[in-house]
């Protein structure tokens, strides 16, 4: 018995690693991290991209699944990959991606095109690892819980922000997904104040390490804006008049990530985004159309253009 046992350790050993050597180190899970324009600019949402992931299997099958920015379409595409000397090629049916390993980045090339973003992938493994220990903080502004990775970058696919740390400063990169213009914005760490551990912008509060902080900062700036609002009182070019005079019932839902949604009777009546001023709240809707609003008293009187203004009530 003991002399059998002896062969099969052996032979178990000799197995695992002839595994060991055959298994590529591109296969794996592998998720967007951040992405590379011509220029070497580093930024998120690389042309498009919102979130992506590619898994590579040992039997050369794999599978790239991509968002693109406002999407949210989740295109999934089985794809076949093969190894060469210095690099791997991913193919799809209508593309050609070529890939290559720089250390525990995964380097891609898009459609095998230079004039394209590079984007880099890490292991999914170290992506939750970094995740796990990043620093957290509480957006005041927006409400969104956000990351700050301590080897640099965090691709926030919500929102399409990308986090770098400079000194005690923090870049935030702000991608346009319309034109993908990129906006660089320095936020500024403080440990002092009634704020605690928090990122100020321009002296303000941005996020606070405290997530009931930032509550109370958001529900006392954004979040007086944030919920279902039910018209009240309509006037066009100096005609007031209530909703149930017309037979009309408006409904504006503003929500904590800068959207919003009108309905009419009950029918969706179109989308749209809202940021806060210093005198109330500019609206844009899916047009490029611009409104603005403000709070008078309890109420929010939203003014449409075209002498069309109308009162609502928060439910």
């Amino acid at each position: 018995m003991r002399k059998i046992f002896l062969l099969i350790v052996p032979l178990l050993l000799l197995v695992l690693l002839l595994s060991a050597c055959g298994k590529s180190p591109y296969a794996g899970e592998w998720v967007l991290y951040s992405a590379e324009s011509t220029d070497g600019t580093l930024h998120a949402g690389a042309y498009g991209y919102d979130q992506a992931s590619i898994s590579l299997h040992d039997d050369g099958t794999g599978l790239i699944v991509v968002e693109h920015a406002g999407a949210n379409d989740g295109q999934s595409d089985p794809i076949t990959w093969e190894e060469y000397d210095g690099y791997a090629e991913l193919v799809g049916n209508t593309y050609a991606w070529t890939a290559s390993l720089n250390e525990d980045i995964l380097d891609v090339n898009p459609y095998g095109d230079p004039s394209y973003s590079r984007l880099h992938f890490v292991t999914k493994k170290s992506m939750d690892a970094a995740e796990e220990n990043a620093d957290r903080y509480y957006s005041a502004v927006s409400g969104n819980e956000c990351f700050f990775l301590s080897n640099g970058l965090y691709h926030e696919s919500d929102t399409y922000l990308l986090f770098q740390k400079d000194g005690n400063d923090y870049l935030l990169d702000t991608v346009s997904s319309e034109d993908n213009s990129i906006e660089t914005i320095t936020l500024t760490y403080t440990a002092d104040g009634e704020y605690g551990e928090a990122l100020l912008l321009d002296g303000e509060l941005w996020a606070a390490k405290d997530e009931a902080i930032a509550k109370e900062y958001f529900d006392s700036h954004n979040g007086r804006y944030v919920g279902t609002w039910n018209a009240v009182s309509l006037n066009f070019q100096g005609d007031e008049m209530t909703p149930d005079q017309v037979s009309l019932q408006f409904t504006l839902v503003v929500s904590e990530d800068g959207t919003l949604a009108a309905t009419t009777n009950g029918q969706e009546d179109g989308t749209g985004m809202w940021i806060i001023q210093d005198n109330g709240i500019r609206i844009s809707d899916s047009t490029g159309s611009e409104m603005s609003g403000y709070l008078e008293g309890d109420n929010l009187v939203v003014d449409f253009g075209y002498g069309y203004i109308v009162t609502l009530e928060k439910e």
